[in-house]
């Protein structure tokens, strides 16, 4: 098989894989090249381990590893022929298919036979049915979630059926999931695509259910939400059912991981992508900021020794700050009002956006027992809720003698580097934390006095 695309979209392993059982099959002397596959999908779980490219031509491995009274489970590898290197691993679950009168039915002697024999490798019993496993079982299911799907996209299918079923091939479900993540991520939902409409994520893997035979043509909705965050990892949860009867088609657990592409490894989830996300969907926003501190010694400050901290500020927060700050300006939380301003949408609290220094200063450098004497603040431009901003604070003078330490400050929008607030902030520290004469670096001895 050889690929003809630069980078191979996900949907495009699901052919392949088609592809290669129907070969697999017809090898195996199970059907004939004419012959409509008697089965139909089950359940399908997909793990991607690197991303496929093109063009270069590709090898499928393919092996049956169980086979029940009416079904039969096979395993995928799909790997680049020249070096090797495995792209898409997968194991899938197949049911024998009644089309007539619309049910599964018990598999034949002769179709369970020639899998035997032809996978002998595999120890399958020929004769019987095998006991059910539940690890296989485990790893292709879709787990039922709690609670409504607030997105929800109205599609329409279209008639591909290269596994020769008789319904849907797997690879158009998966186009109609990557549609609703669009619209999702997109402007008709959480508008967190980037410019060139690039999502900040990579799949990760996948577990599919198929629940009825999909045919092409018909109208469907396609339910999306988020269901869990993590660090630098979350969890999707797909539905695709009939428009005009309800009934469900096919459910997806889908695991994404945020995705640096210049440094090519996974990162942070952003705040603002955090954020908007579990405000949209319900689930927890509030996680540890990033800090990062850099001192040339770990108890004594140093002039040139820097901290800053990213956080985004969600709405509720910003409402929250109006309450205990009194400032209660329209312009913070009604977005009506906002839209009549130069800005068009509320804005945060600039107090709120400078308490970062504060946070940096009491907790990360100088640390726990400082003491604010003053704040200098010039505000350049606004913060919006739900886009992250780092603050920074620089040591650019020590008065040792006063345990007095002087900060520059600075606040920037974290995408665009837009500054948002400059200033300076004064603050006291203890007196362990200074010295009047040179610190070598922690590895150095402290030079004698003669």
């Amino acid at each position: 098989m050889r690929t003809t695309k630069k980078i191979l979209n996900h949907a495009t392993y699901m052919p392949l894989m088609e592809e290669a059982r129907f070969l697999y099959l017809v090898a195996a002397g199970a059907v004939s090249r004419e012959q409509d596959m008697p089965f139909v999908q089950h359940s399908t779980y997909v793990r991607f381990v690197a991303p496929g490219r093109a063009p270069a031509s590709t090898l499928v491995d393919v092996a049956t590893i169980h086979i029940g009274r009416t079904s039969f489970t096979q395993s995928y590898r799909v790997r680049e022929k020249e070096t090797g290197a495995t792209w898409v691993e997968s194991i899938q679950t197949l049911v024998m298919w009644d089309g007539e009168f619309f049910k599964s039915r018990e598999m034949q002697a002769g179709f369970r036979e020639r899998l035997a024999l032809f996978d002998e490798k595999q120890n399958l019993d020929a004769k019987q049915p095998m006991p059910s496993n539940p690890d296989l079982h485990a790893l292709t299911d879709v787990h039922p979630h709690p609670g409504p799907f607030r997105f929800q996209i109205p599609l329409k299918t279209r008639w591909v059926d290269e596994d020769r079923h008789g319904s849907l091939s797997g690879n158009v479900f998966w186009t109609l999931m990557e549609d609703g993540r669009a619209m999702y991520f997109g402007k008709k939902g959480l508008d967190l695509m980037s410019k060139g409409n690039a999502f900040p994520f990579v799949l990760l893997s996948s577990a599919l259910r198929y629940f009825r035979p999909g045919h092409g043509s018909q109208n469907v909705v396609v339910d999306v939400r988020t269901i869990s965050m993590g660090a630098s990892a979350f969890s999707q949860h797909y539905r695709i059912r009939h428009a005009e009867s309800g009934d469900i088609w096919c459910e997806a657990e889908q695991v994404f991981v945020s995705w640096n592409v210049a440094q090519k490894r996974k990162q942070p989830i952003s705040p603002e992508f955090r954020l908007r996300t579990g405000e949209y969907d319900g689930l927890p926003t509030r996680n540890t900021p990033a800090v990062e501190v850099k001192r040339a010694h770990p108890k004594v400050l140093t002039v040139g020794d820097v901290a800053a901290l990213t956080k985004a500020f969600s709405q509720a927060e910003v409402s929250e700050f109006a309450e205990l700050s009194e400032d209660r300006n329209e312009l913070h939380y009604d977005k009506a009002f906002a839209a009549s301003t130069r800005f068009k949408r509320p804005i945060v609290h600039g107090a709120l956006t400078s308490s970062l220094f504060s946070g940096i200063l009491g907790n990360h450098l100088p640390g726990p027992g400082t003491v604010y004497l003053s704040q200098n603040t010039s505000f350049k431009a606004p913060a919006f809720p739900g886009r992250a901003v780092t603050a920074t604070v620089e040591i650019t003078n020590i008065r040792a003698d006063k345990g007095i330490v002087t900060f520059k400050t600075s606040c920037v929008d974290t995408e665009t580097k837009q500054v948002l607030i400059t200033g300076e902030s004064v603050v006291m520290v203890r007196k362990d934390q200074v010295v009047d004469k040179f610190v070598s670096p922690p590895n150095n001895p402290i030079p004698s006095k003669m």
